[in-house]
């Protein structure tokens, strides 16, 4: 059997490319870097949000695959062995699926808690991260389309057509190019989020002065223009609750518009074992349930 986490370590998986692209909105280059040399010997942890995503888009895989095949009638099977470009050996690929009949085409699975950047079925309109997911593997097959299958809120299946994009591959090819020579020289990418920037700096010996020029001392301004604004905010959301705590009182547990649509809720949670200090009773709960969509329903 193949050691997949030494695999990993040879090249940039399809998950990865938008990683490397710096389009993914769950990890960042740096985070990728790190994995890729090997100086860390854990996954770089991401929000449990986006566990949950990755769990339950691998225990889904194959019920998808299969509903794919019944609504399309092609035969598809799931490849066990890592693929590499034979041009390109820092591109790798584990594959979803492949048409067995097509030899043009490959299959790729997905579920999606939310319909944002997602097309109509039909289309070949998928999320960008996803879309560089996909052209990877399309660069690394030499195949010339992708069917991507979609679950998007449990219970909307759709299906797109994603075909080879020329100028697009060879933009990724390059930039994965780029990210896999830092990882070759160990020179780790130029940090771009604040995250990255302490992960690289927080750590380093550093004490002389460092002169701020026009953008540091634009950027010390508005940040003590937004520390002002978020204590009047403060300030102001607390005066709002009060007057809903007000109405509220020991009268009912939720406040509700002309329609019946609930506003905020202050109950008891039976399930949280929350008390309030002084009398060790459980405490209410506040919940804003209104959205600026729905407030005036």
């Amino acid at each position: 059997m193949p050691d997949l986490a030494a695999e990993h370590l040879t090249g940039i998986g399809g998950s990865q490319s938008s990683i490397a692209l710096g389009c993914n909105p769950w990890q960042s280059r740096h985070d990728l870097w790190l994995e890729k040399t090997g100086l860390v010997t854990e996954p770089i942890p991401v929000p449990p949000e986006v566990e949950e995503i990755r769990y339950w888009g691998n225990l889904m895989e194959p019920i998808l695959c299969d509903e794919f095949r019944r609504r399309t009638g092609k035969r598809v099977v799931k490849p066990t062995d890592m693929l590499r470009h034979p041009e390109y050996p820092f591109m790798i690929a584990h594959l979803d699926g492949i048409d067995i009949d097509d030899p043009r085409r490959i299959v790729e699975i997905k579920t999606a808690r939310s319909p944002r950047g997602w097309g109509e079925s039909g289309s070949n309109e998928i999320p960008l991260h996803y879309l560089v997911q996909v052209q990877h593997y399309l660069i690394v097959t030499g195949r010339e389309v992708a069917s991507v299958a979609a679950l998007i809120g449990g219970n909307d299946f759709r299906i797109f057509e994603v075909p080879y994009d020329a100028r697009f591959a060879e933009e990724i090819i390059e930039a994965e190019r780029a990210f896999w020579e830092l990882v070759v020289r160990r020179e780790p990418p130029e940090p771009v989020t604040l995250g990255d920037m302490i992960k690289r700096w927080g750590r380093a010996a550093a004490e002389d002065a460092v002169l701020a020029g026009r953008e540091e001392i634009e950027a010390v301004r508005r940040m003590i223009e937004v520390r002002d604004q978020i204590k009047y905010l403060e300030i102001a959301e607390t005066e709002a609750r009060a007057v809903c705590l007000r109405a509220l009182a020991d009268r009912g547990d939720v406040l509700v518009n002309a329609a019946g649509v609930p506003l905020v809720s202050w109950r008891l949670d039976n399930g949280r074992k929350e008390y309030t200090v002084a009398a060790r009773s459980p405490a209410r709960r506040f919940l804003l349930k209104a959205t600026k969509d729905t407030i005036l329903d």
